[in-house]
């Protein structure tokens, strides 16, 4: 099927640079569900590139064009240049784009492993950092870009955290499950959670929206994003929290990220350079995205593990999870029905798994700085 998506693609990208260019040799580099990525030799008189990536988008239109359409906003925003590939030209009716190729590179579990993990962490805090910073204001700008092309997108961040906190049972289902009692004003709590993330105020940027070691491209000594399906307006700390909770990288990997994301994000977001008012944000998005993550898994693993996220299983991801998210709310006043709660819940369930070691700790990434 891959050889098909040549002439819709070459024909796209020649319209979009008004020359005639021809795609030639191609090479799959993924055939995935959502979609399909080729490589193409790009033929044509005074090409700045070689070569490009072109992706047929399959089974899940709403993503694929959002990735579109994130691409596209980067592209037309100077203080994002060099932070994703840049978007070249699109067939909308035939579901393919072509973008900058970047070339080969390591991924974030490459770059972990090489001779400089540190350097790795610092480039993608900088690059995530210059994302949200670049973005401020141009969620209506986003908003068109993503309407004019086919598909519904997904739920706005109002309807995610609303769905959010409709949750609460199967999260209440943890500490019931153990023969624990709720925290009081454990929902008002979650309501003023849900209220942050929902309406970010000065924290809105535009966000990744799925960290992930195979998301990250490393060149040189920079960063890139790569596969911008969840791109949204969110709160700014919703990537960064990302790789506390859902991929939690080695606590001294987290502080080091951190430092680094505050101090390039503050010259954009004021907002980053109060201490207070950066704790109050990254536990709310610490608790947000933990809590997400006990309405994903069912407490029936306190019985009977299962695989999560290989090598990552369900139990080890929800103890550090829990204890991720004690430590990070434990400073935040507000927010101590929500830290009691993790508190509990990592106690309980470290003295059941205790093979699993100290809950702070527990990362699938085997990394010393």
């Amino acid at each position: 099927m891959h050889d098909s998506l040549g002439a819709p693609a070459a024909q796209a990208l020649s319209a979009a640079l008004a020359r005639p260019v021809a795609l030639a040799r191609p090479r799959l580099l993924k055939d995935a569900t959502r979609a399909i990525v080729v490589r193409y030799d790009a033929l044509g008189d005074g090409l700045p590139w070689p070569s490009v990536i072109v992706k047929s988008i399959r089974d899940d239109p709403a993503t694929g064009f959002t990735e579109w359409a994130a691409l596209a906003l980067l592209a037309d925003l100077p203080g994002a240049a060099g932070v994703a590939p840049a978007f070249l030209a699109g067939a909308a009716g035939r579901r393919v784009f072509v973008i900058e190729d970047l070339g080969p590179g390591p991924t974030l579990d490459q770059a972990l492993r090489g001779a400089e993990p540190a350097a790795a962490l610092v480039a993608l805090a900088r690059t995530m950092a210059r994302l949200h910073a670049a973005t401020p204001g141009a969620e209506p700008r986003f908003d068109r870009l993503r309407r004019a092309l086919p598909a519904a997108p997904g739920p706005h961040r109002s309807a995610e955290a609303a769905a959010w906190l409709a949750a609460r049972e199967r999260v209440l289902a943890w500490p019931a499950a153990l023969g624990l009692a709720p925290p009081a004003g454990l929902d008002t709590c979650l309501a003023s959670v849900a209220a942050r993330y929902a309406e970010p105020g000065p924290w809105l940027a535009f966000t990744h929206g799925d960290p992930a070691p195979s998301n990250a491209h490393f060149a040189g000594p920079g960063a890139r994003l790569l596969d911008f399906e969840f791109g949204a307006f969110r709160h700014a700390l919703y990537d960064l929290a990302a790789w506390n909770i859902l991929c939690p990288l080695p606590p001294p990997a987290v502080a080091l990220m951190r430092r680094v994301f505050r101090e390039a994000l503050a010259e954009a977001l004021p907002v980053a350079g109060d201490d207070d008012m950066f704790a109050e944000g990254w536990a709310a998005l610490c608790a947000y995205r933990a809590l997400a993550m006990l309405t994903w898994i069912s407490p029936a693993v306190i019985e009977a593990d299962r695989p999560f996220v290989a090598p990552w299983t369900a139990r080890q991801a929800v103890l550090a999870a829990t204890a991720r998210l004690a430590a990070a709310a434990a400073p935040v006043a507000v927010l101590d029905p929500v830290a009691a709660l993790a508190a509990a819940l990592e106690a309980a369930l470290a003295a059941r798994w205790p093979e699993l070691g100290p809950p702070g700790e527990l990362t699938p990434f085997p990394l010393e700085l």
